[in-house]
């Protein structure tokens, strides 16, 4: 019997027909196997063992696929390699807007307006109301007759003065690196507000920022894909002490649904009252009204695994530093309410002499950045740009694209579903969420054909608008517009 085999087998061989090919040429040079002929029994045991390796190649694959960020599939896997290099994936965002509260006719007394108060407005596509709280207390004097107050979209769960904290979460062990997982997903990035034994600790991004009297918190993903608030180790953060009783209040948001026009917000639920001598007495609801004087912008969903994989590496790079046009962009879009962001660096124009960086923004759901989002943006850069650097957040200019559409399809079946399918085809080109679009960037008709033309349900079409590429600037991003879609019939 030979004993010295000739063909060596090839370690890389991981699919059935190659593995397969690869026993048959090894198993020929021995006397033993001779049942090589399709339908015998041994050929039957070499496709078994080759379906067998094929499997578990496949598996291998996959398992080290999800140990590399660019390849990873898994929201679990990507959470957990985010954190290796920094990155915390971004909670749901809360739509931001400005109210307006007036009293007709002007008020005798001051009217006191108490943080958390809630107004709403019914949303069609919902089919509910979506609620929205006020951010700080407003005051209208005596004698006046309105006030303006931010607001954010969202019901905000929260216990009284007397008893802080709207749930338990949990009891601390007192041991090191305690987390407790939160009642629901759709929390409002940093809305957050912790009591331990009903003291307050503080929100933070990193632990490992903080000092072991630092009595802080973080809330991040877990490999389960749900929300948990973290503890330290008394090196990096503090433990809560044992038994502690730990409280939060927290804002539940409709995330993208938040995102509403101006004057759309015209709904009072909690009851108005005129605060005298330091207290609240009289009902004055019936004399008030509401209104947003401002788009409700910047609601989103929570950030996905694709905007991860992009956005990760970025803020890796910028090291928590703005230096380059590159770290302002990671740093800014990295902002749970932020969709598109772009950087101008004015230095090099004979205009400005010194460093100047130029920011524009798009938020969730298609706005402006509104005050309050450039409020904490410039915050957020006050920390991060580098000394004598200035910075100026402009205002983008949206480009609003109409499109006429003649469509034809070849089944009578898909006349009733095409037009729907051909509406959610352009939504998502233009949406602000779309990794391919950018300021700046032209749409082309050729582009807007083929994104129509490649529907199943769609022979072809006729482009009738726009009537040719539509060029943008770094200021300029565009968005749909009016769409008008003629149904062209059978072909």
């Amino acid at each position: 019997m030979a004993t010295d085999l000739e063909t060596s087998i090839s370690y890389l061989a991981s699919d059935f027909d190659t593995i397969k090919d690869e026993l048959i040429d090894k198993l020929r040079e021995t006397e033993s196997w001779v049942d090589l002929y399709e339908g015998g029994v041994g050929m039957t045991l070499i496709e078994l063992f080759s379906f067998v390796g094929d499997m578990l190649s496949f598996y291998v694959n996959m398992m080290a696929n999800e140990t590399y960020l660019d390849t990873a599939k898994l929201r679990s896997s990507i959470i957990s390699l985010c954190k290796m290099i920094r990155y915390k994936l971004s909670l749901p965002s809360s739509a931001l807007t400005t109210l307006k509260f007036t009293v007709t006719p002007a008020h005798t007394e001051e009217i006191r307006i108490p943080r958390y108060t809630t107004v709403s407005r019914f949303d069609d596509d919902l089919g509910e109301n979506v609620y929205y709280v006020t951010d700080e207390i407003l005051s209208i004097p005596a004698g006046e007759t309105e006030g303006t107050v931010t607001a954010y979209q969202g019901v905000r769960r929260k216990g009284t003065e007397s008893n802080p904290g709207y749930t338990s979460i949990g009891t601390s062990d007192g041991l090191v690196n305690q987390d407790f997982v939160l009642p629901t997903t759709n929390i409002a990035d940093g809305s957050v507000t912790l009591y331990v034994d009903g003291e307050q600790w503080e929100e933070v991004d990193f632990l490992i920022d903080y000092g072991p009297d630092d009595k802080v918190f973080k809330v991040d993903w877990k490999a389960d894909d749900r929300l948990y608030v973290y503890f330290g180790d008394n090196r990096v953060g503090s433990i809560p002490e044992d038994n502690a009783d730990i409280r939060i209040d927290y804002t539940e948001t409709e995330e993208e649904y938040g995102n509403t026009g101006t004057n759309t917000i015209t709904t009072l639920v909690d009851p108005i009252q005129e605060y005298i001598s330091g207290s609240y007495v009289d009902d004055v609801t019936d004399m008030m009204s509401v209104t947003n004087i401002t788009e409700a912008t910047g609601g989103g969903a929570r950030e996905t695994k694709e905007h991860a994989k992009v956005q990760a590496p970025k803020i890796s790079r910028a090291a928590e530093r703005a230096v380059t046009i590159e770290d302002y962009e990671a740093l800014i879009g990295a902002e749970s309410y932020v969709a598109k962001v772009n950087c101008i660096d004015r230095k090099d124009t004979d205009e400005i002499p010194f460093r100047q960086v130029w920011i524009y923004g798009v938020t969730d759901g298609g706005g402006d950045v509104t005050t309050n989002h450039r409020d904490h943006i410039n915050d957020l850069m006050q920390l991060k740009a580098l000394a004598g650097t200035d910075w100026l957040i402009k205002e983008t200019e949206f480009i609003y694209i109409n499109v006429d559409i003649t469509y034809y399809y070849s089944n009578p079946d898909y006349a009733t579903t095409v037009r729907s399918e051909i509406l959610d085809a352009l939504n998502d080109y233009f949406a602000v969420d779309n990794l391919d679009r950018d300021y700046g960037e032209a749409v082309t008709r050729n582009d807007l054909i083929v994104e129509i033309t490649n529907l199943d349900q769609v022979s072809f079409i006729e482009l009738n608008q726009p009537t040719e590429d539509v060029e943008l600037t770094y200021n300029q991003y565009p968005m749909l517009g009016t769409v008008t879609l003629t149904d062209g019939g059978l072909v």
